[in-house]
């Protein structure tokens, strides 16, 4: 059986040179993150993008649609921020339900690349 983790709520700040760069790519994780195909259906999905910064793009998770991130939710972000380490922080929350709610929390603020679990 599959668990299917979803972020549910939480913030990420990247850097905007880099927020284009995942952007332009075809099969990037950061589309994966944004719920890129954001129709379903006809529903218009919602997630505040705040790119008013000079230097960030900040994506906040928090009351919006939940975005997916599947069973391997640790190999995609930690590959991330692996690739980019200091130029992605902040904290997401996951949630999934398997027999009963499972909540983890990820904090990606680290300089050395690592991705650490908080609760």
């Amino acid at each position: 059986m599959v668990i299917e983790f979803f972020i549910c709520g939480g913030e990420l700040q990247i850097d905007k040179k880099i927020f284009i760069r995942e952007m332009l790519q075809p099969d990037s994780v950061m589309k994966k993150l944004l719920n890129y195909n954001l129709e379903d259906s006809g529903k218009k999905r919602t997630l505040k993008i705040d790119k008013s910064g000079s230097r960030n793009v900040i994506i906040d998770f928090n009351f919006a649609d939940k975005v997916s991130v599947g069973e391997d939710y640790q190999n995609l972000l930690a590959d991330l921020k692996k690739e980019y380490r200091g130029a992605i922080r902040g904290q997401i929350s996951l949630i999934s339900y398997y027999w009963q709610l499972i909540t983890i929390g990820l904090d990606l603020n680290s300089d050395d690349g690592t991705v650490k679990t908080i609760f």
